[in-house]
């Protein structure tokens, strides 16, 4: 069944990427007062307080609810004791979709496990080991959400580091953010995600180059971090081409190819073959798909079992790529890509949308900086 609120997001995040693309950005130099600084200010702080409220409250429902923290630990505990957990099949996921509800689900069922090989890249792997080894004492799924927390609690406060906000405010945002990934480890994909578009803004050494080897470890640990990774590698090699700069050229090759060599650093120990049915390819066929969790996505209720889902996918992506070469800004390329991948998904997850979120959050930082100043002080 469709997920209507997977799909409304999607509706919405669009729907604020066109009103920037016509000129009506989210952030304006305007004159705030003091008042409705502090109106903002507390606002924000209540929001925070309650997420965090209802967090503790309903722990032991969310710890239910929610099986990543499942498969990262059972991978973690194989990796360990050296087994490959890209090829055993040691690793518990829910067996299908909307397994409980967001709202209002008691999730006093009797849960259905499916067992397989772990679903996410060796760089996740590598990282939430060492997290184990260092907050394990903290119990499961303990040191999985205190891990979860410091990545988003970093990824924040790197993204700050950009936008420059007051921390009175910006501070519970980043709370929340940390408590609504708490049992999501796309919370390393987003810091990961962060630290490239921070180095490509101001590292003074080959800033390019940082930015996607920084993506490239992206998407070692989640696939879709892939999106802003071929979004930014076409960029530069599109300036390169109409700059007629061979040296931009050939640093951005040598990116990639370093990439490549990391990539393979990190999977090849663990079979390529392996990770690569795990991870990339796991949806790649109709008879997969049917003995995995999958739906909600526009494309996966249309034709869940068609032969052709996979050519859809890619067509659809690589043409969103190509489309997106219309575009001046790097951040309205990767919305437009982030976009589409949503639609064509195997299933509704909302690890994804960390992607045109984030963009969308540079791309209005990015406007903001270009109006003329009016006379009203900078943040």
């Amino acid at each position: 069944m469709i997920d209507w609120l997977y799909n409304m997001m999607i509706v919405l995040i669009a729907a604020i990427w066109i009103a920037q693309l016509r000129g009506k950005p989210l952030l304006r130099r305007r004159p705030i007062s003091p008042r409705a600084k502090v109106l903002v200010g507390v606002a924000l702080w209540l929001m925070f307080i309650l997420s965090a409220t209802l967090f503790v409250a309903n722990y032991a429902y969310l710890e239910r609810s929610h099986d990543v923290d499942d498969a990262v630990q059972a991978a973690v505990d194989g990796f360990l004791d050296g087994t490959n957990p890209y090829e055993a099949p040691i690793v518990p996921r829910f067996a299908e979709m909307g397994h409980f509800a967001i709202i209002g689900g008691t999730g006093d069922g009797t849960i259905e496990w499916a067992y397989g090989p772990y679903n996410y890249l060796p760089v996740d792997l590598l990282v939430y080991s060492a997290a184990f080894l260092l907050l394990g004492g903290l119990g499961s799924p303990g040191w999985f959400i205190a891990a979860n927390v410091i990545f988003t609690v970093a990824s924040f406060y790197i993204l700050n580091r950009m936008l420059r906000l007051k921390w009175t405010t910006f501070a519970p945002l980043a709370g929340c953010a940390a408590v609504l990934l708490a049992f999501d480890n796309s919370s390393l994909t987003l810091m990961l995600m962060v630290s490239a578009m921070y180095l490509r803004k101001t590292s003074e050494f080959a800033p390019r180059q940082l930015s996607i080897i920084m993506l490239g470890l992206a998407t070692l640990t989640k696939v879709f971090a892939v999106i802003p990774l071929a979004v930014l590698v076409l960029y530069d090699l599109q300036d390169g081409i109409g700059r007629r700069d061979r040296r931009l050229l050939l640093q951005s090759a040598a990116a990639v190819a370093a990439c490549a060599v990391i990539a393979i650093v990190m999977i090849v120990p663990f079979g390529l073959s392996h990770v690569l049915d795990s991870t990339v390819f796991i949806y790649s066929s109709g008879e997969v798909r049917e003995d995995r969790p999958m739906g909600g996505t526009i494309l996966s209720e249309l034709i869940p079992d068609s032969p052709y889902y996979s050519l859809i996918t890619l067509v659809t992506i690589a043409g969103t790529l190509l489309a997106g070469l219309k575009f001046k800004s790097q951040h309205d390329r990767v919305i437009l890509v982030a976009l589409a991948f949503l639609l064509v998904s195997v299933k509704s997850t909302l690890a994804p949308f960390t992607v045109p979120l984030l963009y969308l959050v540079l791309r209005a930082d990015e406007a903001h900086r270009a109006e003329p100043d009016d006379g009203v002080k900078k943040r």
